[in-house]
């Protein structure tokens, strides 16, 4: 599923899910609903929220449906042109977010081209050397689904919705680590959320798609990847021991945006073609975060018997994640088992540190009764039979990550 990434995170993690809390100045100021509206610019592409924060620019978007309706009056845009449209700062700034690969101002401007013109009308020169881009197809699906995009557009920057971003990450987040301002790129691209050089980069496509409040969890979790997660380095640059611990603060910084996410629920409207099947199945998401922990037990007991484990050894128990693309649905699960047993409050805390959010799960399954009391292969009865550590595994693992995260 390709719906966020963050290229500048903090966490070293790759592999983003294909697929923050505020400052108790911004919750106040985000707290008014008010019939105030956003301040456009001269330029009329950057509003400026009344209630909170939020600067929206809605320039590229723009761009775009400006592009369509040339070539709908009939005017022959080239590819040059088009080119030049997406080499302007707002678009910019997106192209060299895909580090280490930017995109060139003549590639997008190519996949635009094919997607108002059509690819038989490309310069002969350029036919045969332009391959199919996904871009093309979220184009596509921008433009057909114009009159709902925009409209959606409208009432996200006239509601203010993203101020909604502060409330949601009121109690995950110290006020010290809250961005100065949320900016907000509106953007034509991948169907995707991504965050580069303090610009929140947001697919039109993607947001109208989403719907109300799951998009301001989604700009919410964005957030947080980007200013709340543990730092470190990245588990296959690690050695010995620390491959495994640097996999587990990946799991523990992927657990808060899995959980505002609210992963099992997430759904797109179906009339997004590139989004329609892109929902998480919920019990599936459960069967592989338990399997994963299950699996993980046994094999540091094993690697923990060896005399001399070597970094291969430690390896082996990071691709339990990585091979089953595990560390976000681990990081979910272990915070819903959190708060089923504790409630939010104790989740709040535990994600504090990587140990406490390590040690309050064990705590948590500890307590999974001998008699579930749910429909078995159910979401709450994957809950209540959360697989705890062993005893040693537990006491390695609190000790050995609150030295090496403290």
């Amino acid at each position: 599923m390709r719906k966020i990434t963050s290229p500048t995170r903090r966490h070293n993690h790759a592999a983003a899910w294909l697929l923050a809390g505020a400052g108790l100045l911004f919750v106040a100021a985000c707290g008014g609903g008010g019939d105030s509206q956003p301040q456009k610019n001269a330029a009329g592409n950057v509003f400026r929220a009344e209630d909170c924060a939020l600067v929206i620019n809605d320039e590229a978007l723009a761009d775009f449906y400006d592009l369509a309706d040339r070539v709908a009056a009939g005017e022959e845009v080239d590819v040059e042109a088009m080119g030049a449209v997406v080499a302007r700062p707002v678009w910019d700034r997106w192209r060299r977010s895909f580090e280490p690969e930017h995109l060139t101002a003549s590639r997008v401007g190519r996949a635009l081209f094919i997607a108002l013109r059509g690819r038989d009308a490309l310069p002969e020169r350029i036919r045969d050397k332009t391959a199919p881009s996904d871009l093309i197809g979220n184009f596509r699906v921008t433009l057909d689904q114009r009159e709902r995009i925009e409209a959606f557009v409208e009432a996200f920057r006239t509601d203010e919705l993203a101020c909604g971003v502060f409330t949601v990450l009121a109690d995950w987040i110290e006020p010290s680590a809250m961005p100065d301002t949320l900016r907000i790129d509106l953007m034509v691209g991948h169907p995707e959320i991504r965050l580069y050089e303090d610009h929140v980069m947001l697919d039109a496509s993607l947001a109208w798609a989403a719907g109300r409040n799951q998009l301001v969890r989604f700009l919410a979790s964005t957030v947080y990847r980007d200013v709340a997660t543990i730092a470190g380095r990245d588990p296959d640059k690690a050695k010995g021991s620390g491959i495994l611990l640097e996999t587990l603060r990946l799991v523990r910084n992927e657990a808060v945006p899995a959980y505002l996410d609210d992963l099992i629920e997430v759904t797109f409207d179906p009339r997004h073609r590139l989004m329609a099947n892109a929902s998480p199945v919920p019990d599936q998401v459960c069967l592989q975060a338990q399997r994963t922990i299950i699996s993980l037990d046994a094999s540091l007991h094993h690697v923990l018997a060896l005399p001399d484990a070597g970094d291969e050894d430690w390896t082996q128990l990071y691709r339990l994640f990585v091979g089953g693309r595990s560390i976000q649905p681990c990081g979910w699960y272990m915070a819903r088992v959190i708060e089923s047993r504790f409630g939010r409050d104790r989740l709040v805390a535990a994600t504090r540190t990587v140990a406490d959010f390590f040690a309050v799960y064990q705590e948590a399954a500890l307590l999974s009764p001998a008699e579930p009391t749910t429909a078995t292969g159910s979401v709450g009865w994957f809950l209540e039979t959360a697989p705890p550590f062993s005893a040693e595994n537990a006491a390695w693992l609190d000790r050995e990550l609150k030295q090496r995260f403290p």
